[in-house]
């Protein structure tokens, strides 16, 4: 992990990573402006696990690679439209994929557009609170 890190510093030094502190009301414009959006899982704390995918499904939408790494419950559906790490994320190695695989990666963007119009849209969503609703 340490080397990653490593890396990563070196990587902003140079200007050719930049980091944001994210921002609800800068998140539109700072997702657009980016290539890829990193979501590093580094906590193990419990309460990340009740999580929302809002972050993912943003980039995902705006048609952008989302890197991330397993942790987060409410990732794994996204599981085949992102690109998924190991425990740790190394920054390098989804780098490379995407360079490596730009039809891949624009295949995996679109498939994740078209499942999140079927399962994420307001409509959707609406639905399931008004079922919850019915329930309790």
């Amino acid at each position: 992990m340490e080397s990653h890190i490593k890396k990563v510093t070196h990587l902003i030094e140079q200007k050719i990573l930049f980091t944001y502190q994210w921002s609800y009301e800068l998140q539109d414009t700072i997702v657009d402006q980016c290539d890829f959006v990193i979501l590093p899982i580094v906590s193990r704390n419990e309460n990340i696990l009740a999580k929302s995918p809002n972050r993912l499904i943003d980039g995902l939408q705006r048609g952008k690679l989302v890197f991330t790494n397993t942790g987060v419950n409410s990732y794994e559906p996204f599981r085949n439209y992102t690109y998924f790490g190991g425990d740790d994320l190394n920054y390098e190695t989804p780098f490379r994929y995407a360079i490596n695989n730009r039809d891949e990666v624009l295949r995996r963007i679109k498939d994740g557009q078209d499942y999140i119009d079927k399962h994420h849209t307001p409509d959707v969503i609406g639905k399931q609170w008004i079922e919850i609703e019915r329930l309790v």
